[in-house]
């Protein structure tokens, strides 16, 4: 299924100082900042493609629980801005696009666990990201599953080693559950449930691939 997602913010000043101090840009950037931002929400067409899960992963905790094969992008003409940026030989506003980009991305995760909790009835209570249990080698196989029935617009694309185009684009399992109560309170970054079971921060253990892009580790 195919939903239409906004990636608006209901507040740009606030979102715009959020980008300044996440990504360490001065107080001059700002109006430049404003501007690509307004650039990139003209380009951007972003959505959400997912498939209740019908196969076998080889993942136990995906193939024995309720999950839905789930894809996010922000669409290819985020790509062609900040290519052109590039180009062009504006580097800084290249960068800006990747900050903001990656920023809503992110946000994107909250956006879609409440449209489908609204739409099905049923609450996204935690994330496998393809690239842990599941190799980076399947995201081919995996993008065709989830767009067979959306073949006309098919432009969420892979090569052998799982690099995705459109770059702002996500893949992942949302494990689902018939609780509200097990339903993740928002994105990770701001989740004050440090209980979780798909995420522990301590000193010693390490987030999987997945959790270190929600979370900026490397």
């Amino acid at each position: 299924m195919r939903l239409r997602m906004t990636a608006v913010q209901p507040n740009t000043d606030e979102f715009i100082n959020y980008i300044m101090n996440k990504y360490h840009f001065e107080k001059k950037d700002m109006s430049d900042l404003v501007t690509v931002y307004d650039e990139l929400m003209k380009n951007a067409t972003p959505y959400a493609i997912y498939k209740i899960n019908q196969w076998i992963t080889g993942v136990k905790q995906i193939d024995d629980n309720q999950a839905a094969l789930v894809v996010i992008t922000l669409g290819k003409g985020v790509d062609v801005l900040q290519n052109t940026y590039t180009d062009d030989g504006k580097l800084q506003e290249a960068y800006m696009v990747e900050c903001i980009a990656n920023e809503l991305l992110l946000r994107m995760y909250d956006e879609f666990n409440k449209a489908y909790s609204r739409l099905h009835r049923r609450y996204v209570a935690g994330y496998i990201f393809v690239g842990d249990e599941i190799p980076l080698s399947r995201m081919r196989e995996l993008l065709v599953k989830v767009q067979e029935r959306d073949l006309e617009n098919y432009e969420i694309k892979s090569n052998e080693y799982g690099v995705i185009t459109p770059q702002k684009t996500v893949v992942f399992y949302a494990m689902l559950s018939d609780n509200p109560t097990k339903a993740c309170e928002r994105i990770c970054d701001k989740c004050t449930n440090l209980d979780c079971g798909y995420r522990t921060r301590s000193d010693n253990s390490k987030l999987n691939y997945g959790y270190q892009r929600i979370f900026g580790n490397s």
